[in-house]
Protein backbone atom coordinates (compact mmCIF):
# COMPACT_ATOMS: atom_id res chain seq x y z
CA UNK A 1 0.00 0.00 0.00
CA UNK A 2 0.87 3.49 -0.82
CA UNK A 3 0.26 7.34 -0.26
CA UNK A 4 -2.13 7.14 -2.92
CA UNK A 5 -3.93 4.03 -1.79
CA UNK A 6 -3.93 5.95 1.99
CA UNK A 7 -5.51 9.24 0.33
CA UNK A 8 -7.79 7.48 -1.78
CA UNK A 9 -9.02 5.45 1.34
CA UNK A 10 -9.09 8.32 3.82
CA UNK A 11 -11.44 11.46 1.54
CA UNK A 12 -13.71 8.79 1.31
CA UNK A 13 -14.91 9.17 4.65
CA UNK A 14 -15.46 12.60 4.95
CA UNK A 15 -17.49 12.75 1.79
CA UNK A 16 -19.86 10.21 3.49
CA UNK A 17 -19.50 11.65 6.85
CA UNK A 18 -21.10 15.43 5.37
CA UNK A 19 -23.77 12.75 3.41
CA UNK A 20 -24.85 11.33 6.69
CA UNK A 21 -24.61 14.29 8.56
CA UNK A 22 -26.71 16.60 6.59
CA UNK A 23 -29.36 14.27 6.36
CA UNK A 24 -29.58 13.21 9.84
CA UNK A 25 -29.90 17.22 10.17
CA UNK A 26 -32.23 17.31 8.31
CA UNK A 27 -33.96 13.96 9.84
CA UNK A 28 -33.63 15.52 13.39
CA UNK A 29 -34.98 18.98 12.67
CA UNK A 30 -37.88 17.95 10.61
CA UNK A 31 -38.90 14.86 13.29
CA UNK A 32 -37.90 17.31 16.18
CA UNK A 33 -35.79 15.27 17.45
CA UNK A 34 -33.25 16.33 19.49
CA UNK A 35 -30.58 12.45 19.67
CA UNK A 36 -30.69 12.54 15.83
CA UNK A 37 -29.83 16.73 15.65
CA UNK A 38 -26.87 15.45 18.25
CA UNK A 39 -26.23 12.79 16.25
CA UNK A 40 -25.67 14.78 13.41
CA UNK A 41 -23.88 17.40 14.63
CA UNK A 42 -21.40 14.41 16.02
CA UNK A 43 -20.81 13.14 12.43
CA UNK A 44 -20.63 16.70 11.17
CA UNK A 45 -17.47 17.20 13.73
CA UNK A 46 -16.00 13.72 13.14
CA UNK A 47 -16.31 14.90 9.19
CA UNK A 48 -14.38 17.58 9.57
CA UNK A 49 -11.70 16.20 11.72
CA UNK A 50 -11.54 13.43 9.18
CA UNK A 51 -10.88 15.70 6.00
CA UNK A 52 -7.55 16.20 7.82
CA UNK A 53 -5.83 13.08 7.44
CA UNK A 54 -7.56 12.85 3.65
CA UNK A 55 -6.06 16.37 3.09
CA UNK A 56 -2.50 15.52 4.45
CA UNK A 57 -2.20 12.55 2.90
CA UNK A 58 -2.71 14.37 -0.26
CA UNK A 59 1.22 16.24 -0.99
CA UNK A 60 2.73 12.54 -0.88
CA UNK A 61 -0.26 10.52 -3.18
CA UNK A 62 0.74 14.04 -5.66
CA UNK A 63 4.49 13.11 -5.44
CA UNK A 64 3.60 9.66 -6.31
CA UNK A 65 1.65 10.02 -8.55
CA UNK A 66 2.96 12.53 -11.07
CA UNK A 67 5.92 10.37 -11.64
CA UNK A 68 3.78 7.93 -14.01
CA UNK A 69 3.06 8.36 -17.05
CA UNK A 70 0.71 10.10 -19.09
CA UNK A 71 -0.12 12.01 -15.63
CA UNK A 72 -1.02 16.02 -15.91
CA UNK A 73 0.33 18.21 -13.93
CA UNK A 74 -2.50 21.08 -14.17
CA UNK A 75 -5.04 18.31 -13.15
CA UNK A 76 -3.10 17.59 -10.07
CA UNK A 77 -2.95 21.45 -9.36
CA UNK A 78 -6.48 21.97 -9.83
CA UNK A 79 -7.47 18.71 -7.66
CA UNK A 80 -4.90 20.26 -4.76
CA UNK A 81 -6.45 23.73 -4.93
CA UNK A 82 -10.25 22.29 -4.38
CA UNK A 83 -8.26 19.88 -2.07
CA UNK A 84 -7.23 23.26 0.62
CA UNK A 85 -11.31 25.15 -0.42
CA UNK A 86 -12.48 21.23 0.82
CA UNK A 87 -10.67 21.55 3.91
CA UNK A 88 -11.84 24.33 4.88
CA UNK A 89 -15.34 23.90 4.41
CA UNK A 90 -14.73 20.48 6.25
CA UNK A 91 -13.67 22.35 9.23
CA UNK A 92 -15.81 25.26 8.87
CA UNK A 93 -18.66 22.94 8.75
CA UNK A 94 -17.29 20.70 11.96
CA UNK A 95 -16.74 23.74 13.82
CA UNK A 96 -19.99 25.31 13.49
CA UNK A 97 -21.14 21.75 14.42
CA UNK A 98 -18.76 21.70 17.34
CA UNK A 99 -20.60 24.73 18.94
CA UNK A 100 -23.93 23.60 18.10
CA UNK A 101 -22.92 20.58 20.09
CA UNK A 102 -21.79 22.97 23.03
CA UNK A 103 -24.89 25.29 22.68
CA UNK A 104 -27.40 22.26 22.84
CA UNK A 105 -25.65 20.54 25.74
CA UNK A 106 -28.61 22.21 27.72
CA UNK A 107 -31.87 20.29 26.41
CA UNK A 108 -32.23 22.76 23.58
CA UNK A 109 -32.94 22.46 19.67
CA UNK A 110 -30.91 24.33 17.48
CA UNK A 111 -32.46 27.27 16.42
CA UNK A 112 -33.58 27.89 13.30
CA UNK A 113 -31.43 30.60 12.36
CA UNK A 114 -28.20 28.02 13.56
CA UNK A 115 -30.18 24.99 11.71
CA UNK A 116 -30.05 26.69 8.26
CA UNK A 117 -26.48 28.49 8.34
CA UNK A 118 -25.21 24.76 9.40
CA UNK A 119 -27.44 23.03 6.73
CA UNK A 120 -26.45 25.63 4.05
CA UNK A 121 -22.51 24.99 5.49
CA UNK A 122 -22.68 21.59 5.21
CA UNK A 123 -24.53 21.44 1.34
CA UNK A 124 -21.60 23.69 0.29
CA UNK A 125 -19.06 21.29 2.26
CA UNK A 126 -20.27 18.55 -0.20
CA UNK A 127 -20.44 20.40 -3.09
CA UNK A 128 -16.74 21.32 -2.48
CA UNK A 129 -15.60 18.50 -1.87
CA UNK A 130 -17.16 16.50 -4.52
CA UNK A 131 -15.71 19.22 -6.84
CA UNK A 132 -12.18 18.25 -5.08
CA UNK A 133 -13.39 14.24 -6.06
CA UNK A 134 -13.93 14.76 -9.59
CA UNK A 135 -11.19 16.77 -9.92
CA UNK A 136 -9.44 14.02 -8.11
CA UNK A 137 -10.63 11.21 -10.56
CA UNK A 138 -9.72 13.51 -13.53
CA UNK A 139 -6.01 13.04 -12.81
CA UNK A 140 -6.00 8.81 -13.56
CA UNK A 141 -9.45 8.27 -15.11
CA UNK A 142 -9.68 9.99 -18.12
CA UNK A 143 -13.19 8.78 -18.52
CA UNK A 144 -14.24 11.08 -16.08
CA UNK A 145 -12.78 13.88 -17.97
CA UNK A 146 -13.73 16.72 -20.72
CA UNK A 147 -10.27 16.48 -21.87
CA UNK A 148 -8.52 13.15 -22.47
CA UNK A 149 -5.40 12.51 -21.20
CA UNK A 150 -2.48 12.90 -23.68
CA UNK A 151 -1.26 9.15 -24.60
CA UNK A 152 -4.43 7.69 -24.25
Amino acid sequence: MNAAHIHLMLYHLPIGGLLTGVALLVGGRLSGNQAVQRAALCVLVASGLLALPAHLTGDPASELVSKLPGIRKELIEAHEAWGHSALGACLATGACAALGLWFSRSGRLLNRAWFSGLLALGLLSIGIIGVAAWRGGNIHHAEFSRVPAENS
